[in-house]
C-alpha cells in the first residue's frame, strides 16, 4: 500500500462508526491482512508485537502475556480483546487465554488495535487498550486456498478454506486448519515438553440486503492439546511436585449480526454471540459460557451532531470443578452485565475541529453502577495536519474468582512454617472488592509532510486508584479438605495506587517504489505506591515488571521476478524485577510468488539469537522456558 492508502485505510473501532485512520482522535494502529502474510506471523500475538506500546512476551510454546501501557502477565486483565466486536475474555480472571484465540490468518482483513482507554464505548476492562480482530466479508475470499508449511518450531501446518456465492447477495466459505508447534528450550537450549497441536473449522456466511445492510452468520470450533510443565500443590507429600502434563482445550463460537442502512447518514445493528470455552489441566478444570446481546444506532442530529447510541446485555456462566489449587465460595457462578452507551461528534469548524463526547453506563453484580465518559477533540489545522487530545476514565470491574474463589500459591511441609501440619499459602476472594480506576490523558499528532513519509506521535499520562493488593490475613487452622493444615490467607483489596507516563512514536517511509520503511518507539515510566495500611509486599513491583524502551523496525522489498524480501528487527528492555534481560531479535521473510496462484516462503525467526527468555510467570508455577531460533517453510496454493 502507498502511505495515501496507509492513512485512508477505515476503522470502526475508535468511534464504532467508519472513519479514516487519519482523522481517528485516539491511539489507534491497524495490522493490515498484507503485514500478516508480508511478515510470516503465525499467531496473533506474534502480529501485536508490530505495535507501539504493546507488551507481548512468550511464557512457553502455548501461553503468551500481552497487554498495553503496562500491568503485563498471563493473567493481564487491563486489554479488552475483540473478534469481529465479540469479547472474547475468560470469566475466570477477566482476560484472555491468547492460545485460544487463533484464525485462518489468510481470512483476516486487519486488527484494529486502540491503545488508551475505549471504555466509553466498548465498556469495562478496556482500560489500557482494545484488540479488534476483524475478519473478511465472505465476498472477498471467494475461490479456493490450501496452504502448507512446517519446520523447526512450526512442525507442521496446513489450512483449507473455499468460499463461494450461494446467490447474487449472498456469499459463504468454510476452512479448516490445523498445526503441531514444537516446545521452546530451557535455559541451556534443551528443548522443553510444552509442545501443542490444534484443530480448528468453521464457516462464515454473509448476505447483502437492498436496504444497504445485511447479515452475517458466523460459527467456529476448535480442540486441541497443550503440554505443559506445571507445579501442582498438594496436601500430603511431596506438597510441591513440578509435573509434565496435558492441558485438554476446546470451545465453541457462533456469531449473527443483522445491519439496516435507514438512510445514508443512519444505520442500525443489531449482533447476538455465543461461546463455550473448556479447559482441563492439573491446577483447574472449567468451562465458561457467554452470551452476548449488542445494538447500537447511529443517526445525525442537525447538521453538526453524528449520534451514536446503543444498549448491551452479557450473560457469563463458570462452571469450576473444586481442587486445592483451585476453589470456590459461591454456589452462584453466573454473572449478568447491563450496558449502554452515547457517543456524540460534534461539529465546531467545518472539516477543521470536531468535539467527541460519549460515556458508557454499566450495572454488573459485583459492584452495581459505573459510569466510564470520555472527551475527545480532534482538530486538522491544515491538511495532512491533525492534532487529537482525550480525557478519559475507565473501570477494570471485578471477576468471580477476586470476590469469591481461593487459589493456592505454595503448600509448606510440616515443620517449615508450623510444627507438625503443613501449611497452605492462598489468595482468598474479597466479596468487598472494588472496581480498578484510570483516567487518562492523551494527546497525539498525525502528519503526512511528503508522499513519501508519514509521522505518528502520542504522548499520555494515566493516573490509576484502587489497584489490586494481596493483604496478608490471620493464620487459622482448618480440617476441610484433609488433613489438618494451616492455611495464611492472603486477600484481594485495593490498596495501591499509581501513575504511569509514556510516549509511542511511529514513522513510515517509502524511499522509492516497491520499499517501504516503518520504525516505531516507545517509551513507558510506571510510579506505583501502597497505601499506608497496606502489608503487600509484591504488587507495588510490578512497576519494574515491563520494558521501559521498545524499538520495532521493518522493511519490506518488492524485487523483480515476483520476489519479495521482508525484515524484522525489535528490541525491548529489561524486566529488572523478574530477572529477565532485555533482548533484540531479528526476523527475515523470502518469498517468491511464480503466478498468482502459486506463492513459496521461507522464514527465520530470532535469527540473531540462539534463545532468550521475555516473562517469567507472575502467580501459577508454569516453568518459563526461552524463545529459539526457529526456520520454517510455506506453499500457499489459490484455486477456483
Amino acid at each position: 500500500m502507498s502511505l495515501e492508502e496507509l492513512l485512508d485505510l477505515e476503522v470502526t473501532s475508535v468511534s464504532k462508526k467508519t472513519e479514516k485512520l487519519s482523522e481517528a482522535a485516539a491511539a489507534v494502529f491497524v495490522i493490515t491482512a498484507e503485514d500478516i502474510q508480508r511478515h510470516g506471523f503465525t499467531s496473533i500475538p506474534d502480529a501485536l508485537r508490530m505495535v507501539p506500546g504493546m507488551e507481548v512476551a512468550r511464557l512457553d510454546s502455548n501461553k503468551w502475556a500481552v497487554s498495553a501501557r503496562g500491568f503485563n502477565g498471563r493473567f493481564a486483565n487491563k486489554l479488552l480483546v475483540l473478534v469481529d466486536g465479540q469479547s472474547v475474555y475468560t470469566p475466570l480472571y477477566s482476560g484472555v487465554f491468547w492460545e485460544a484465540q487463533d484464525i485462518l490468518l489468510e481470512d483476516l482483513d486487519r486488527i484494529e488495535v486502540i491503545r488508551g482507554p475505549g471504555a466509553a464505548l466498548w465498556g469495562a476492562n478496556a482500560v489500557n487498550g482494545v484488540v479488534n480482530i476483524i475478519t473478511k466479508h465472505s465476498r472477498d475470499t471467494g475461490g479456493g486456498l490450501l496452504t502448507l508449511g512446517g519446520g523447526s518450531q512450526e512442525r507442521a501446518f496446513g489450512g483449507l478454506r473455499y468460499g463461494g456465492q450461494l446467490s447474487e447477495s449472498t456469499h459463504c466459505r468454510a476452512y479448516v486448519k490445523y498445526f503441531d508447534r514444537e516446545g521452546l528450550v530451557d535455559g541451556s537450549g534443551v528443548r522443553t515438553p510444552d509442545q501443542w497441536d490444534m484443530v480448528r473449522g468453521g464457516f462464515r456466511v454473509d448476505r447483502s440486503t437492498s436496504s444497504g445492510g445485511g447479515i452475517t452468520l458466523q460459527a467456529n470450533a476448535y480442540d486441541g492439546d497443550l503440554n505443559e510443565t506445571v507445579t501442582v500443590a498438594m496436601l500430603e507429600e511431596p506438597y510441591m511436585q513440578t509435573i509434565d502434563d496435558v492441558a485438554e482445550m476446546s470451545g465453541a463460537s457462533a456469531l449473527a449480526r443483522w445491519s439496516h442502512a435507514v438512510s445514508d447518514l443512519s444505520r442500525i445493528r443489531l449482533q447476538l454471540s455465543y461461546e463455550r470455552f473448556k479447559r482441563v489441566e492439573p491446577i483447574t478444570h472449567f468451562t465458561s459460557d457467554i452470551f452476548d446481546v449488542d445494538f447500537q444506532h447511529q443517526f445525525p442530529i442537525g447538521r453538526r451532531h453524528d449520534f451514536v447510541w446503543g444498549m448491551g446485555y452479557r450473560f457469563s456462566h463458570l462452571d469450576v470443578k473444586d481442587a486445592l489449587s483451585v476453589s470456590f465460595r459461591s454456589d452462584n457462578h453466573s454473572a449478568h452485565l447491563v450496558s449502554a452507551f452515547v457517543n456524540d461528534e460534534i461539529e465546531i469548524l467545518a472539516d477543521r475541529l470536531h468535539l467527541i463526547l460519549g460515556s458508557k453506563f454499566e450495572h454488573n453484580e459485583y459492584t452495581g453502577n459505573e459510569t466510564q465518559p470520555n472527551v475527545r477533540a480532534v482538530w486538522t489545522p491544515r491538511e495532512h495536519h491533525t492534532v487529537w487530545g482525550a480525557v478519559a476514565r475507565a473501570v477494570r470491574t471485578p471477576f468471580l474468582g477476586e470476590n469469591y474463589a481461593r487459589f493456592v500459591g505454595q503448600v509448606y511441609a510440616p515443620g517449615k512454617l508450623v510444627p507438625g501440619v503443613p501449611a497452605v499459602i492462598a489468595m482468598e476472594g474479597n466479596p468487598d472488592f472494588e472496581s480498578e480506576y484510570l483516567t487518562a490523558w492523551e494527546i497525539g499528532y498525525r502528519t503526512y509532510p511528503r508522499h513519501d513519509l508519514s509521522l505518528d506521535l502520542t504522548a499520555f499520562r494515566n493516573v490509576y486508584d484502587n489497584l489490586r493488593t494481596i493483604e496478608p490475613g490471620d493464620p487459622f487452622f482448618e480440617t476441610t479438605p484433609l488433613p489438618l493444615h494451616l492455611l495464611v490467607p492472603m486477600a484481594t483489596c485495593n490498596k495501591m495506587g499509581g501513575k504511569t507516563y509514556g510516549v509511542e512514536a511511529v514513522a513510515d517511509w517509502q524511499p522509492v517504489d516497491g520499499w517501504a520503511l516503518r520504525a516505531s518507539y516507545a517509551y513507558l515510566d510506571m510510579q506505583l505506591h501502597l497505601d499506608e495500611d497496606s502489608g503487600d509486599l509484591v504488587s507495588e513491583r510490578a512497576e519494574d515488571q515491563h520494558p521501559r524502551h521498545q524499538i520495532h523496525v521493518r522493511s519490506q522489498f518488492a524485487l523483480p521476478g515476483g520476489v519479495a524480501l521482508d525484515l524484522i528487527s525489535r528490541y525491548v528492555d529489561d524486566l529488572p524485577d523478574l530477572q529477565v534481560d532485555g533482548y533484540s531479535a531479528f526476523d527475515l521473510r523470502v518469498g517468491w510468488r511464480s503466478s498468482e496462484h502459486l506463492e513459496i516462503c521461507l522464514v527465520g525467526q530470532n535469527l540473531t539469537d540462539h534463545h532468550h527468555p521475555e516473562i517469567t510467570p507472575e502467580f501459577y508455577d508454569v516453568a518459563p522456558t526461552e524463545v529459539p531460533r526457529g526456520v520454517y517453510g510455506r506453499m500457499t496454493w489459490r484455486f477456483r
